[in-house]
């Protein structure tokens, strides 16, 4: 719980894949001071290996969902001083979660095949995501994304700065 809050130096972070292909629960909960804030909040990440699915929890073991920014699974208050991260999304990676990697300096991203769901807001403010790359579905199906407009529940690339997608895969898109 909070395991890497306030670890200032934290700058690589690599997620191993399940030999079992069994998501990992990161578990987030309420601070000190009653706030709710990323897993990372204080980190300075600049690199980012998941190569394993991720479920992000709250205490009680159920999907948690971020009702603010500071509650991003990647987010960090440190952001601004970091000028590029570099997110590597393995073939474990089945689901991109609600402002997973809100904020972040990414340029460009490689969407593997293997992803099914782009959840809401997963890249809100990326202010330097420029390039994005969807690889082909490794099994023919489209990948689902979309936005439900109801509250903070926006595209999954609101506020992303976008020059170039290389869209290689049918992508089922709901609207609210």
């Amino acid at each position: 719980v909070n395991a890497f809050w306030n670890c200032t130096q934290l700058e690589s972070l690599t997620f191993l894949p399940s030999e079992t292909n069994t998501p990992l629960n990161i578990c987030n909960m309420e601070n000190a001071w009653g706030t709710d804030w990323g897993t990372f909040c204080d980190s300075k990440l600049t690199y980012i290996n998941l190569n394993r699915e991720i479920n992000y929890v709250d205490e009680d073991g159920n999907k948690f969902t971020p009702d603010s920014e500071d509650d991003g699974l990647f987010y960090h208050e440190n952001y601004g001083s970091v000028e590029k991260t570099t997110v590597i999304i393995g073939p474990q990676v089945k689901t991109l979660s609600y402002k997973m990697f809100l904020h972040l300096p990414v340029e460009e991203i490689t969407i593997p095949g293997t992803v099914t769901t782009i959840e809401n807001n997963v890249f809100e403010d990326c202010s330097k995501l420029k390039h994005l790359t969807f690889e082909p579905s490794v099994d023919g199906s489209p990948l689902s994304m979309g936005y439900d407009d109801d509250g903070d529940d926006d595209s999954p690339f609101i506020d992303s700065p976008l020059e170039t997608i290389n869209l290689n895969r049918d992508i089922n898109y709901t609207f609210g």
